[in-house]
């Protein structure tokens, strides 16, 4: 056929004028059901086809994060070892960054020391919830934070965990 052959043209149509142009041709018997499928498919495939690079695809998704700008795939966050109770709050790694994740894998059971940003010393309490059983690690981390004032005084979780693991000389 040639190019300006009217059979040859590309033509657009939207969704409703589709249907109604199957159901007049099937209506008139020019289509079975064969036809009609082959029609469907290749309008899939084409309208996939238009659309693929505005859809999500996953193979390209770099999993960037609040919590991981750097991306998941690029620069994964190690795991969390074990189960970790942030004051009764039991901590997810996807929801941690890097830096905690790092902090919390390091600390081990005991009463601790730390300071508020008020600069008063205050009780930074890690408890093993399963201490008769080996290889596990279930930890319960607590300090004061029951009233307001507590809450708003208390440094980020980083810089409580730093003033644990890396205590400063009074």
């Amino acid at each position: 056929m040639a190019k300006n052959d009217p059979a040859e043209q590309d033509v657009t149509l939207n969704m409703a004028q589709l249907v109604e142009l199957v159901q007049s041709m099937a209506k008139a018997n020019m289509l079975d059901a064969e036809a009609i499928s082959t029609i469907a498919a290749k309008a899939a495939t084409t309208a996939s086809e238009t659309l693929k690079d505005q859809w999500w695809n996953e193979a390209k998704y770099p999993a960037v994060s609040a919590f991981n700008p750097a991306g998941e795939k690029a620069h994964p966050r190690p795991e969390l070892k074990g189960d970790v109770y942030w004051a009764g709050y039991l901590l997810r790694g996807d929801e941690l960054t890097r830096d905690e994740i790092d902090l919390l894998n390091q600390v081990q059971p005991g009463s601790y020391r730390m300071r508020d940003r008020g600069g008063n010393d205050q009780p930074f309490i890690v408890r093993d919830l399963d201490p008769t059983v080996r290889g596990s690690r279930r930890l319960l981390i607590l300090f004061p934070c029951t009233d307001t004032d507590q809450r708003h005084n208390l440094p980020t979780m980083v810089e409580m965990l730093t003033q644990v693991l890396q205590p400063v000389a009074a």
